[in-house]
């Protein structure tokens, strides 16, 4: 079995992968990953690949699990074997952006393919004939939410919750209906732009996926994407 670790923004995704199929995964704060008893885990580990955004606490993460598995971790970066050719800056784009696009070309088996990312930013990158042409970045919901809760205090509200409407009825309802459709008004303009027929796949990722997924027509559908990317690595 494979034991992957996703080092994102604020949280790590973990997740263990039998024959290519994930068993079992489970989201920690970033700043847990050095408690060592977070990877106690009852399963026969053969192979552990990490991929990181957040260097600051991977290099105590895989002192760790070294130490626990007696597995030396691979470590993806970005020169790994992607399968395709990038026009991004490679000094700049994430790795957990290309594992996303890389996983979804091997699930999909389509050289085009648009990959939006919803978590603590929202990210929608694109593979236009097995060319990663580039990607846009935009504030998640929270980051929204918790901008405006700051920038305007007089508005008095305290956390953002799904809006059952795309209007509001009062202030609370209002903001929540003009930050989560706003997001999706960003997405679609990207849709319409990008996803120029049923040859160019759409894939949805992140730890809010499924909140976004009923409102766009998807081909696939899974917040451990990036998990998927780094087992495929291993």
């Amino acid at each position: 079995m494979n034991l992957c670790i996703d080092i994102g923004n604020t949280n790590a995704h973990i997740g263990i992968f039998k024959d290519n199929q994930l068993i079992y995964s489970k989201k920690v704060d970033i700043r847990y990953l050095g408690v060592s008893n977070i990877f106690d885990f009852n399963y026969d580990i053969k192979k552990i690949g990490a991929a990181s955004v957040k260097h600051v606490m991977t290099n105590s993460a895989l002192d760790i699990l070294n130490k626990k598995f007696n597995i030396k971790p691979q470590l993806i970066d970005k020169n790994f074997d992607a399968g395709f050719e990038i026009e991004y800056d490679n000094n700049q784009i994430g790795i957990d952006r290309l594992l996303a696009v890389f996983a979804a070309k091997r699930i999909l088996k389509q050289e085009n393919i648009i990959v939006i990312d919803f978590g603590t930013a929202i990210t929608i990158d694109i593979l236009e004939n097995n060319i990663f042409i580039g990607g846009v970045i935009f504030p998640g919901i929270n980051l929204l939410f918790n901008s405006l809760k700051k920038e305007i205090p007089a508005l008095k509200i305290e956390k953002f919750e799904q809006p059952t409407c795309d209007i509001g009825i009062n202030t609370a309802s209002a903001v929540n209906a003009g930050l989560f459709f706003n997001i999706i008004g960003w997405v679609e303009f990207y849709l319409r732009r990008y996803k120029k027929d049923s040859n160019t796949k759409l894939a949805l990722t992140g730890g809010a996926c499924h909140v976004f997924e009923k409102f766009f027509e998807h081909d696939y559908s899974d917040n451990a994407l990036v998990l998927h990317g780094i087992n495929f690595c291993l």
